[in-house]
Parts: C-alpha cells; structure tokens; sequence
C-alpha cells in the first residue's frame, strides 16, 4: 500500500500472513555458499539453480519426500555432506522478525475482546515447518494455517487463495493479506483481499496503521 493511496474504507476482521520475510526473516546464505563451493558455482547460480528446480517445487506440493529431496540436493550440486550437516543447512535459515512477532502476540492477547482471528497462509515444505514450528512459539498464536507442503497448491494460483476463504471462513474486502512477494499480493487482490506488500517492516507497520490495526510504536490499536 503505498502513501499516496486513499485511507481504506471499512474494517478488517481477519489477517492472513505469510511466513518468510513477514514472520520470519529467512537466510539461506550459508547453504549457498556451501553449494557453491561444492560445485564452483557463482552464488547467483545456485539461487537461481534452486529456485527453478522441479524438485522445489514437488517439495513445497508435498509430492515428494524430505529424503527424496535431500537425496535431489546432493545429486544437483554433487554434495558430499553427511545427511545431518544437510539438514541443518536446509533448515536453520530461519529467524524472528521481532516487530513482527511482537504484533502477533499483542495482538493475540487481545483478540479475544476485538474479534480479529489470524492465520498462516505459506509457501513452504515439511522440513521447514518442522523446524520452525518446533523453534517459534508464535506460531502457536495463529487460529489455522495452510501449508502448500499439506494441500499440493502454492501461492499465486487462486485456487489456495479459495481453499483460505473457505477453511478460514473470510469475507475477502473484509480480510488483510500480508505477503513479501508482489505476484501472491497481486493475486490476492484479484480475488477482492485487502494487501500489504511487505517489502519491509517499514511497509508493514505503514499498512497497518492505513488500516487503524498498529499504533505508532507497532502495537495493535486500542
């Protein structure tokens, strides 16, 4: 939502956020790096090589296992690493988007008396749910969630964004959709969702307060 929008009219009663980069920062410089090397590859490469992998993405649709891509992984870049040192690679990436975070729980404490339900809408596969999950207590904080790993469809496709409407039981010009990534914003609006493009903290809290949820110090509106 950029500043030179018109204030929102209406009110919100549901927030549906993306994990990465809105929840949690996530970091994959080191398993970059680590490819890299074992492949003398350019950093970019092995991004850009991972990113547009059929195995990534039969792994965050949940068609295929965490041992069958770990094994898709050593293949690709030729990795000597023992099945520990791999996993932990692929999976500590993650860390708390503290202001974030802080909203969440500020937010939950008082959601009782507001009425203002929050869930998880994400891109993601088994492995980092896992760990995640088990790492961040937050996550016990939202109402439910969809994982793509659980229901084979990811985010642009409308189809996900459908499934939300109906599990979550949203009115869409009702419901605020946060995501870090322009093309799932943008597919959110099409099907009628209030967005915010968080492109940074500075974007989030922005949208937020355009939409009378966070106050000048990032806490939820009394």
């Amino acid at each position: 939502m950029s500043p030179t929008e018109p204030a929102p009219e209406g009110k919100i009663r549901a927030i549906v956020f993306d994990i990465g980069q809105v929840i949690l920062q996530v970091d994959f410089s080191k398993a970059v790096q680590t490819f890299a090397a074992a492949r003398a590859m350019e950093p970019l490469a092995v991004i850009d090589a991972i990113s547009r992998s059929p195995e990534l993405e039969s792994y965050d649709r949940g068609r295929m296992s965490c041992d069958d891509f770990y094994a898709a992984l050593r293949s690709r870049f030729d990795l000597k690493l023992p099945d520990p040192e791999l996993r932990s690679l692929w999976t500590e990436i993650f860390e708390e988007n503290r202001p974030a975070v802080e909203f969440v729980r500020a937010m939950k404490a008082k959601s009782d008396r507001r009425g203002l339900p929050m869930y998880l809408l994400s891109n993601t596969c088994r492995s980092h749910v896992e760990r995640f999950e088990a790492d961040y207590d937050v996550f016990t904080l939202f109402d439910d969630r969809i994982y793509s790993c659980d229901v084979g469809l990811m985010k642009p496709q409308k189809e996900i964004f459908e499934l939300a409407v109906k599990k979550f039981r949203l009115t869409p010009w009702q419901s605020l959709f946060i995501d870090d990534r322009l093309e799932n914003v943008s597919a959110a609006r099409e099907l009628g969702f209030q967005t915010i493009h968080c492109t940074s903290n500075e974007a989030l809290f922005d949208g937020l307060r355009r939409w009378d949820l966070a106050d000048e110090h990032g806490l939820p509106v009394e």
